[in-house]
């Protein structure tokens, strides 16, 4: 069970030096000839899509992959997908004043030292996360 979650999963986790990679299955129970629904990746030893560390502030991110949408939840903190990774949920160490409390594309309040505290790379992208069309971004 994931912090804040009201459900309990099936899950396998790996461990390695400074990064946990946990993959969920929403079933009963695991089934080992299918792949996990979600992953969740947490820690700093690891690589992202065009060699973006893990450890990569908000302003690095945002250098590497431009336009996200975002939205913060006083239980999770802010969570942001960047469009050219519409799979990719990154919650970040922002306060979540710095971002409303419903989808946006203005992040322009979240910190350039905002780090990553939690990557889910997740298979059916969650309703209405959805990128305005481009130049609409804040």
């Amino acid at each position: 069970m994931r912090n804040g979650e009201e459900s309990v999963y099936p899950a396998v986790a790996f461990r390695f030096e400074g990064l946990i990679v946990v993959g969920f299955q929403y079933a009963d129970s695991m089934l080992p000839d299918k792949p996990a629904d979600t992953w969740v990746i947490s820690g700093t030893n690891a690589h992202l899509p065009r060699d973006v560390p893990l450890a990569a502030d908000w302003q690095e991110l945002v250098r590497a992959y431009g336009a996200a949408v975002g939205e913060s939840n006083p239980q999770f903190g802010v969570t942001v997908m960047f469009c050219v990774m519409p799979h990719m949920f990154f919650t970040l160490d922002a306060d979540p004043s710095a971002v409303a409390p419903t989808l946006t594309a203005d992040l322009s309040n979240v910190p350039a030292t905002a780090r990553i505290v939690e990557l889910l790379l997740i298979s059916d992208r969650p309703s209405g996360w959805n990128c305005p069309p481009s130049g609409d971004s804040g």
